[in-house]
């Protein structure tokens, strides 16, 4: 719900509610709110009347005559009369929980309740009624439900009293919506909080896998590289949960999208085991993992966000288990007639309090504050898999007790792939794309360049092209190619519109995956409605690319096979490269800042901070970054022309100190 909007609803609302003549029209003014903002199959909303002494209910939605009447009836002895004598919201998350409350009782109904939202309404010393909404979905009320709702409890109150006593309580309702106001600032704020930790986290990090890239192809001893690699793989996984920690916003705003694809589940498990062990060992502890035999080998779900969810559960296990052991125990289930995966995460750590175990799922938890002293963390991780889980349409319980340890039980939907198993990646040096000719599509050299070494590297044959308009013309002359490897943002013609033209106007079958450091959901969805088969995120996973590759590729029998190319030194080649693009970046960007041309100064610095990304200059990169954000937010000013200055001197500084390396 955008806030505007938001606002506009409640002042309609407000309008109707602060007009209203009789008590009637007070609780259908009040309605509303269910039709516009919280649309449930059940609601009501009850005042109570003090001339027939009673909890009168005075608007429904979803139920029968002869229901209302029994409704009404029994009020005071369930829910509603519960909220009304002790002016207290009552929220039930789950009907299916096994902690309800006495009083929640639930008749029968055509469409099945599973989650309860009653609010008061009342002053600071009176009891008015009580208003309650009834969904089919668990855990559906978030708090900004409850906010907009607690309002318009207040302000019906405030309505009400006037009605019962003739007297004005303005002053109230002007306080409200000043508060309000508040609320409405604060998510202003942490939409500003999200932006900033985008910038933030992911820009060092991008930088850390980039140098690991370098540094493996260096000559290293082996187990130096398997600690490289160990980096790498916990830094893809660092990567990830960062960006799942930035879209819990977008989880609560229903923006959240689960993206399944084929995946082997084994190699997954056995993926998060290698990494977790070496976690493990360091504290001393022994870690089990057991997979059982019934289950498939391949399976359809959205792979990141299963990793996300056992390496935060395992992670947890370890960081708060001193000595003994942590297990993951992988099972094939049935419940009613349909499959199921079932993970048991278990440890012998300090367990949780029984008291404190309903409340592990909340927001910024911690069980103690000794525990967050010790232990740290954010108290995020936990709220964030189970809504993941849920929008998986999946479950989760937890267990535990003092002194010997905590359970957690995962369970999800099992589809089986129905395409063909993919290939098994599990070492690169298996990895053979002999005779597979791609065309790489991107505006940046270095791109080009890292990309066609290691495609060569694994027998491919590689093309690039500097943008779209490039590869359109390539493709007319020559469209014998196997796969395209296309970048979103290029001058002239981005991707999109590059794979819209490609699938529209040149009616080119070629499958297509399409590479972006932007991974919010819209923009991946964008990709998938113009034709592209697949996408995948930078910085580049290689194993990642190389799967995706042999999986939507098939070589063209008639090829005649092409001589592999000579090596040669991908870090000689990059510097030289860099030397290059570095000359080219100062040339152009210093032209734009003297002509004030703010598009191209955008344009220029997001194109090269990848570079800077690629080789490490972390603080370049993110300083690039920062004067693209301030160009796109309209901050056509000096502050940015100054920014930009002291940039372009920076850069002067590096490309001397390139030359004279």
């Amino acid at each position: 719900m955008i806030p505007d909007d938001l606002i506009h609803i409640l002042r309609d609302v407000s309008d109707e509610i602060l007009n209203a003549k009789d008590v009637s029209a007070l609780a259908k003014a009040a309605h509303q709110i269910v039709e516009r903002f919280v649309p449930v199959p059940y609601s009501g909303i009850y005042l109570w009347i003090p001339s027939e002494n009673k909890l009168k209910l005075l608007y429904a939605n979803g139920f029968t005559d002869e229901e209302n009447e029994i409704n009404e009836r029994t009020a005071m002895e369930r829910h509603p009369g519960h909220v009304f004598k002790t002016r207290e919201v009552l929220y039930v998350t789950d009907m299916h929980s096994e902690y309800i409350p006495e009083y929640v009782k639930d008749n029968k109904r055509k469409k099945e309740i599973r989650s309860r939202l009653w609010m008061p309404i009342c002053t600071e010393t009176k009891s008015l009624g009580s208003i309650g909404f009834a969904s089919e979905k668990p855990d559906f009320f978030t708090q900004v439900h409850r906010d907009v709702l607690d309002f318009i409890c207040r302000l019906v109150a405030n309505q009400y009293v006037k009605m019962l006593q003739s007297e004005a309580e303005s002053e109230y309702a002007q306080k409200l919506n000043q508060a309000y106001t508040k609320v409405n600032e604060a998510f202003r704020v942490q939409s500003q909080f999200t932006a900033k930790m985008n910038h933030e986290l992911r820009t060092p990090l991008n930088s850390i896998m980039g140098l690991l890239r370098i540094l493996e192809q260096s000559q290293l001893e082996r187990d130096q590289l398997d600690h490289i690699k160990l980096i790498r793989e916990q830094s893809q996984v660092l990567l990830s949960l960062v960006n799942d920690v930035l879209d819990i916003s977008k989880i609560q705003d229903n923006e959240f999208r689960v993206v399944e694809f084929d995946m082997n589940l084994e190699t997954l498990l056995k993926d998060i085991f290698r990494v977790m062990e070496f976690n493990a060992k360091s504290k001393g502890l022994t870690l089990k993992l057991s997979i059982d035999k019934k289950l498939p080998a391949y399976i359809q779900s959205d792979e990141l966000r299963l990793r996300q969810i056992l390496n935060n559960l395992l992670s947890n296990a370890i960081k708060f288990t001193e000595k003994g052991h942590v297990s993951l125990k992988v099972k094939h289930l049935i419940k009613e007639d349909a499959p199921f995966a079932e993970f048991e995460v278990k440890d012998s750590g300090i367990g949780i309090p029984p008291e404190k175990l309903p409340h592990v799922f909340d927001k910024f938890y911690q069980v103690s504050d000794e525990i967050e002293i010790k232990y740290g963390g954010s108290g995020l991780g936990l709220t964030i898999v189970k809504e993941i889980i849920e929008r998986m349409n999946g479950v989760i319980d937890v267990n535990s007790k003092i002194g010997y340890g905590t359970t957690f039980t995962v369970r999800i939907p099992l589809k089986t792939s129905e395409g063909a198993a993919l290939q098994e990646l599990t070492q690169n040096e298996e990895i053979d794309l002999k005779n597979r000719k791609i065309l790489i599509i991107d505006d940046n050299e270095i791109n080009c360049h890292f990309l066609s070494h290691i495609l060569q590297e694994k027998g491919g044959i590689t093309m690039t092209a500097e943008d779209g308009l490039k590869a359109i013309e390539i493709l007319r002359k020559d469209a014998d190619y196997d796969l395209l490897l296309m970048d979103i943002r290029m001058p002239h013609m981005s991707g999109i519109e590059c794979t819209t033209f490609i699938r529209k106007n040149l009616e080119l079958n070629i499958p297509i995956i399409v590479q972006s450091g932007n991974t919010i959901e819209r923009d991946i969805e964008l990709c998938y409605a113009v034709g592209a088969n697949d996408f995948i995120s930078k910085p580049i996973n290689e194993s990642d690319l190389y799967r995706k590759i042999l999986t939507h590729s098939v070589v063209n029998p008639l090829r005649k096979p092409i001589e592999k190319k000579p090596k040669i030194d991908l870090n000689d080649a990059l510097k030289g490269l860099f030397e290059k693009a570095v000359i080219e970046f100062m040339s152009v960007f210093d032209n734009a800042l003297k002509e004030e041309n703010f598009e191209v100064l955008q344009f220029e610095v997001h194109k090269f901070k990848s570079s800077l990304k690629q080789l490490g200059y972390d603080d370049l990169s993110a300083q690039a970054m920062e004067i693209e954000k301030r160009i796109i937010e309209g901050h056509k000013d000096d502050q940015t022309r100054n920014e930009c200055h002291r940039f372009l001197k920076k850069i002067e500084l590096l490309k001397k100190e390139i030359v004279s390396a």
